[in-house]
């Protein structure tokens, strides 16, 4: 057996404040060639503990994320905060994984754990918001991201018909001069993305595949208040090709959920039921879709409108076999008599019951053509996630957002990572 050496370029950084720990027990998965270096791609255990600079070795999952949580941008709503523990975790698993950091500071030079103006640590919604992503981190093309956030400008007037927009700057006040590292890449994929400033931005993003952008949290906070959920924000930020994953191992989480129209539908609604469209009713449970049925007679005021049955006069004029009466009834017909009568939730289409489905939508495509950015003749698709009925639950306090720029300065500190790190692949002869 020989050994050889692969080389993974780490470029320099220039790292907000907003973003070191044992070895996970990486598993090596594949090794393959990018453009101009050589990149080790790693199934990754989650972590247990990590260092942190004055404080000690403390829990991941119980304690460093939920910190970070709350003195990064605590008072925000449950959906930004969640999509704060995945940036954070995503931004720690970057320095761990790929940086080779074993401390991290306790600082914006890194991320804020513990913070005067939270004495008490984090609160139940802060370990909420890190128990329901517990182990979800982002990935590009199989590279950690390094997830960027700043404060970044405050949008003015947050509109639920068209968060898309109304979530941007907007003219905002921008109290802590980050909104230029901010990157806006709803619709947009591969080297059609915005990448940030605060990392290298090469010719050829995939010669930095770690810098996919960098998010707002007042930006997040807005999308929260007009019920956008946090898997949709981190597409708004970084592109619809990154992907949300899941740690394995004992201190890993489950995979994440896939997010459905109805789950973005019931974003602002209380429990109970409503009619999705004019055919579809759906329940919804803390904020989430619970449950859909397509109504043959249509749905009104959040109920199925009851049809009349199918009887013998339905199939008198239709050929022998099966048939949908109305959009979720199924019949079939033998020699003009009906035979067999079946509801389908999930809807009737050709004489065959739909499976009840999630309805996902495609994601809308901003007027961006992600493979040829340079044309952007691309329908300018509303936006279906976002119902023009949603209340907006704005207000004027935008969150407590404690981000990367505290006592007046822009957040960007420069912190020089590795350049060369030496990942060393066996091969049998």
């Amino acid at each position: 057996m020989n050994s050889r050496y692969a080389l993974i370029f780490a470029p320099l950084l220039a790292l907000s404040a907003c973003v070191d720990g044992p070895d996970a027990g990486q598993t090596e998965a594949e090794v393959t060639s990018l453009p101009g270096y050589r990149t080790q791609f790693f199934a990754l255990e989650a972590p247990a503990t990590i260092n942190v600079e004055g404080v000690g070795q403390v829990n991941i999952e119980e304690d460093y994320i939920p910190g970070v949580v709350a003195c990064e941008n605590g008072g925000a709503p449950l959906e930004a905060l969640k999509a704060q523990a995945v940036q954070a975790r995503s931004f720690l698993y970057y320095k761990i994984f790929v940086a080779g950091q074993t401390t991290i500071r306790n600082s914006t030079a890194d991320q804020v754990y513990s913070c005067s103006y939270r004495p008490n640590g984090p609160d139940e919604i802060h370990r909420r918001a890190a128990r329901e992503t517990k182990g979800q981190y982002l990935e590009w093309n199989g590279n950690i991201v390094a997830a960027f956030y700043v404060a970044g400008a405050i949008p003015p007037n947050p509109d639920p018909a068209n968060a898309i927009e109304s979530c941007k700057p907007n003219g905002g006040n921008d109290p802590t001069s980050t909104q230029r590292w901010v990157t806006y890449n709803w619709g947009k994929s591969g080297c059609g993305i915005e990448m940030t400033p605060l990392g290298w931005v090469p010719a050829d993003c995939n010669r930095n595949p770690h810098n996919r952008g960098c998010a707002s949290q007042n930006g997040e906070a807005c999308l929260a208040r007009v019920g956008w959920k946090y898997q949709d924000m981190l597409d708004y930020y970084y592109g619809s090709d990154i992907v949300l994953t899941n740690a394995t191992g004992t201190h890993g989480g489950p995979p994440p959920r896939e997010l459905t129209d109805y789950d973005r539908f019931c974003g602002l609604k209380a429990d109970g039921s409503y009619c999705f469209d004019a055919n579809v009713r759906v329940d919804c449970a803390e904020e989430f879709g619970a449950g859909s049925e397509v109504c043959g007679g249509g749905c009104q005021e959040g109920a199925c409108v009851a049809v009349e049955e199918p009887g013998d006069e339905t199939c008198g004029d239709l050929a022998d076999g099966a048939h949908c009466a109305d959009a979720a009834t199924r019949i079939e017909c033998v020699e003009g008599t009906l035979s067999l009568s079946e509801n389908c939730p999930g809807g009737c289409e050709t004489g065959t019951c739909l499976e009840p489905g999630n309805n996902t939508p495609e994601i809308p495509s901003n007027n961006q053509n992600p493979e040829n950015p340079e044309n952007p003749e691309v329908p300018n698709n509303p936006d279906p996630t976002t119902p023009a009925e949603f209340p907006s639950l704005v207000s004027t306090s935008n969150g407590n957002v404690q981000s990367c720029a505290t006592g007046g300065g822009p957040a960007s500190l420069i912190l020089t990572l590795l350049g060369v790190l030496m990942v060393r692949v066996r091969r049998r002869a």
